[in-house]
């Protein structure tokens, strides 16, 4: 019988984090090119990508937790820190799409 492979829960924490840090060289960016709100409007579609991908790793997160049998630590901590992780993503989308809507 083949020995099913784990999902590796670090590896998506490692993307995770990565997109965020992505996501705020977006809005450092944004920040360091600033005209006006309308001008924001164009890194909304990038940063919106980051988060939607961020969102999807937190989605496997959340199928796989549920049905492993032996994760590799206690699940509302994986849950936690995928949460976490998926509101820095959130919170830097949302800063830039109040920004760009403050005409």
């Amino acid at each position: 019988m083949a020995k099913k492979h784990k999902y590796d829960y670090f590896d998506a924490y490692e993307e995770l984090s990565d997109l965020a840090v992505q996501e705020a060289s977006v809005l450092v960016r944004a920040m360091e090119n600033f005209t006006d709100a309308a001008a924001l409007r164009a890194v909304l579609d990038e940063a919106h990508a980051l988060e939607h991908a961020g969102d999807m790793i937190n989605h496997d997160i959340y199928k796989h937790v549920g049905n492993d049998f032996m994760p590799p630590f206690d699940r509302e901590d994986i849950v936690a820190l995928a949460g976490a992780l998926d509101e820095i993503l959130d919170e830097i989308e949302d800063v830039l799409q109040v920004g760009a809507v403050a005409d």
